[in-house]
């Protein structure tokens, strides 16, 4: 541009835009040509005014032409995988973890896995139950089966309970705890 041309001037927030005034020429040949990054093409034949405050969040550049990953700086945590946008980023939590930055570390225990009585213990992306005597598998709700190894002796016939068992004896023997 030359001292004395003619300009509009097309604001956006605080950054201004000059483009030429030429009625004839199409939008794609105007030098400042607006698209969806404001005055992105500002920088090369036109100019972005000096006057203005810096450039809008996530562009940088002397004529803000430049797009910012906001993932750069990785924003997100515990091996999320972040997806950049203009202005913005998303942060996608692997299993265990939630937050907008994947910081929170997600209590399984919430969820009432453990069965039988058991004890809840939160992990890191997962957890684990502590099961009472007689159970048995991630959730403690399997019972153990007691009669397994024949704990009843002299001939005493074992039955099988949630969690216990108990010893019925021959006529003549009695029983002992086992």
């Amino acid at each position: 541009m030359d001292y004395g041309d003619k300009v509009n001037i097309i604001t956006q927030g605080q950054q201004e835009c000059l483009i030429p005034d030429d009625k004839t020429k199409t939008e794609e040949e105007i030098p400042c040509y607006v698209d969806s990054w404001f005055c992105r093409r500002c920088h090369t034949q036109g100019f972005v005014s000096m006057t203005t405050v810096p450039c809008l969040r996530s562009f940088s550049g002397q004529y803000c032409e430049i797009e910012m990953n906001e993932c750069d700086s990785t924003p997100c945590l515990n091996g999320a995988v972040c997806q950049d946008d203009v202005n913005s980023y998303d942060c996608f939590c692997p299993e265990g973890f939630e937050g907008l930055n994947c910081e929170i570390n997600f209590d399984e225990c919430t969820y009432g896995f453990c069965k039988s009585n058991s004890t809840c213990l939160d992990l890191v992306a997962d957890y684990s139950c502590v099961c009472p005597p007689g159970f048995t598998d991630k959730n403690c709700s399997t019972d153990i089966d007691e009669c397994f190894f024949k704990p009843c002796k002299n001939g005493g016939d074992c039955h099988d309970l949630i969690g216990e068992f108990y010893c019925s004896c021959l006529p003549g023997k009695k029983s002992v705890d086992v």
